[in-house]
């Protein structure tokens, strides 16, 4: 097995790259694909679950893969009818998530039974047999009122996942959680071929987009997940290539070139 340290740096260039596209949509495939790796698991999803209490669940796997007789499609179709059953309540990780909190990943296996009822735990687990998907590791994303989202990863087998393994979820969930916010702020941006070409990536965009609406660097980094310096550093990127040497005339230079069409909305 290799060492967290080395299976997290997988993530550093492929997410550098992700944050430099302008795009107003979580790169869920991209992330997936990356977890399948990682954590050498048959599918990764992400869940959300809105406040009338209606859940979805988006699932990928490598083409062609079956599970347990199960196409992908059909899997899919019978997590999204458990998730939406009383049954979704029941499961460990729902019932570790609503009763604990926080940000870390968990394991469903880690869950304690004093948590939850044990005849409700039995009957997720047994859905997730059925699929394939006997061992269930997922960590909480940012969410904004009235969603939740959780992005996780399944396997099959009797083996938990290890300690490692929720180690390198715990330090490679803040790099999603800056992807996700992102994705929020320029959600709220025209589309990226609308934009003008004047080489600003996905994260300056959204840095200077949070500038226009009065935002401070502490703010910007907190809304992003990152460092008031690394703030300072993508201001500096933004002043250079607007050919601007302050705030307020990037702001203006901005809304001039439609590059801001309202930033009221963010």
């Amino acid at each position: 097995m290799r060492s967290v340290d080395s299976r997290v740096s997988d993530w550093v260039d492929l997410t550098a790259h992700m944050l430099s596209q302008a795009s107003p949509s979580f790169p869920l495939e991209e992330v997936s694909s990356g977890l399948l790796h990682t954590f050498q698991c048959r599918a990764a999803y992400l869940r959300e679950e809105c406040a009338a209490g209606v859940v979805r669940l988006s699932v990928f796997a490598r083409n062609g893969e079956t599970f347990n007789g199960h196409t992908l499609e059909g899997v899919k179709r019978l997590m999204n009818e458990a998730v939406n059953s009383s049954i979704y309540a029941a499961h460990p990780l729902i019932v570790w998530f609503r009763t604990v909190g926080g940000e870390g990943p968990q394991s469903a296996r880690r869950v304690p039974n004093a948590l939850g009822a044990r005849p409700g735990f039995d009957a997720a687990f047994e859905v997730l047999h059925e699929v394939g998907a006997d061992q269930q590791l997922e960590f909480p994303l940012p969410h904004r009122p009235g969603l939740i989202l959780g992005l996780g990863v399944v396997r099959d087998g009797a083996e938990d996942y290890s300690r490692e393994d929720l180690a390198v979820a715990a330090r490679i969930r803040p790099l999603f959680s800056g992807l996700y916010r992102q994705s929020r702020v320029l959600q709220k941006l025209v589309a990226p071929q609308e934009l003008p070409d004047l080489g600003l990536t996905g994260r300056e965009l959204a840095v200077l987009a949070l500038l226009a609406k009065g935002c401070t660097a502490a703010s910007i980094g907190w809304t992003l997940g990152c460092s008031p310096r690394t703030v300072h550093k993508h201001l500096e990127h933004i002043y250079r290539k607007l050919g601007v040497s302050d705030r307020v005339s990037a702001v203006l230079v901005g809304h001039r070139i439609d590059l801001l069409p309202d930033t009221r909305r963010l």
